[in-house]
């Protein structure tokens, strides 16, 4: 049993390395976002002595991985190819306009937006502050490149608008309105039905 599980520690440690290192072969702004929520998680749930040790292994490993194409890159173009490529973005301070444009999501009519924005407050005061870290670090870390890895955890603080804000006030039971299941005990109810209906439709 202990060498099964050995065993699958070492498969995810491989994957974890190889995923990382075609990450940063693919894209540096996605390098980038991926180290950025590495860091996020290591915070919140890996840090302890398993995790860091776990974690220094994943990363030594991403960077002998991809260690010659660092050395090819700095060895025709230097370390400033690096640095001016930082520059291109907008200036990480004024990440928070992003939030008042309601841009963060792309659409043409900012229905996710609002909702995401919204449910990032509802987090906020539930002291739950995971996605809303991970919202905000996409776009501080990339203002431009961010958005689309921003996308992820604005879209369950989205639906976190429905299930923990819209949908209790919907559920006539109080019991129910409780559970973390009240937007499906929403679906009973014809306001509930009328504003899912509506939702969809709208956004088609």
């Amino acid at each position: 049993m202990r060498i099964k599980m050995y065993q699958e520690k070492n498969d995810l440690g491989y994957r974890a390395i190889f995923s990382g290192a075609f990450v940063v072969f693919s894209h540096l702004a996605w390098a980038l976002q991926s180290l950025a929520i590495i860091l996020l998680l290591w915070f919140f749930w890996g840090r302890n002595r398993e995790g860091t040790i776990n974690s220094i292994i994943v990363a030594t490993g991403i960077l002998l991985l991809t260690s010659p194409w660092w050395a090819t890159i700095i060895q025709h173009h230097g370390v400033e190819t690096f640095y001016q490529a930082g520059q291109v973005t907008n200036s990480r301070w004024l990440f928070w306009t992003i939030f008042y444009a309601l841009s963060f999501t792309g659409e043409y009519t900012t229905v996710i937006a609002v909702f995401a924005l919204i449910g990032f407050f509802i987090h906020l005061a539930k002291k739950d502050y995971f996605f809303p870290l991970w919202a905000t670090l996409c776009l501080l870390v990339d203002p431009r490149g961010g958005i689309p890895a921003s996308i992820f955890p604005f879209t369950v603080l989205a639906m976190s608008t429905i299930t923990n804000g819209i949908a209790p006030l919907m559920v006539e039971n109080k019991q129910f309105a409780e559970s973390l299941d009240s937007w499906i005990y929403s679906l009973n109810t014809k306001v509930g039905r009328l504003f899912l209906d509506f939702h969809y439709s709208f956004r088609l």
